[in-house]
């Protein structure tokens, strides 16, 4: 028995690994897209997808597959991926893994980021290309919305 648990556990681990090593990363377009997700789609383009879509935490949230959507009207206004699991995010060409650090990620992003906003449960970095950055205990959670331009503050 205890040979079986371990022998479990040991695959387990084994699966968990390859499919983060092996994996390909998720096709990230700034305002518009994040994986076969877009900015804009119904909720039938979402059971369309052949991805199984659940209820999320509040109403107008939706897990579908390994991503988090927000509809509004009907249609997806944000698209969010959980980077807790080690993921990987292609934006401009560029692979990107969510393990990274906050600065690098507004790096490989395209387009003008705001500062970090360090709030009481995560810190939030929003980019002018529809991009806002959420890093929490977990990691770091990446959500594609429509893009909207960064105010900065002035100083005077």
């Amino acid at each position: 028995m205890r040979g079986s648990v371990l022998v479990s556990v040991f695959g387990l681990i084994m699966v968990m690994s390859s499919v983060v090593v092996g994996q390909d990363c998720v096709e990230m377009t700034p305002g518009k897209s994040l994986g076969p997700i877009a900015i804009g789609m119904s909720r039938a383009d979402l059971e369309r997808s052949g991805l199984a879509l659940q209820p999320g935490p509040i109403m107008t949230w939706f897990e579908i597959g390994p991503y988090t959507v927000r509809m509004e009207n009907d249609q997806v206004a944000t698209i969010g991926l959980d980077g807790a699991h080690g993921l990987c995010v292609r934006v401009a060409g560029q692979d990107v893994s969510l393990e990274e650090s906050l600065e690098d990620l507004t790096q490989a992003i395209p387009g003008q980021c705001g500062p970090a906003q360090f709030n009481i449960g995560a810190t939030v970095v929003d980019c002018a290309a529809g991009v806002m950055l959420l890093q929490h205990r977990a990691g770091i959670d990446l959500r594609v919305l429509a893009a909207t331009p960064v105010v900065e503050d002035e100083e005077g």
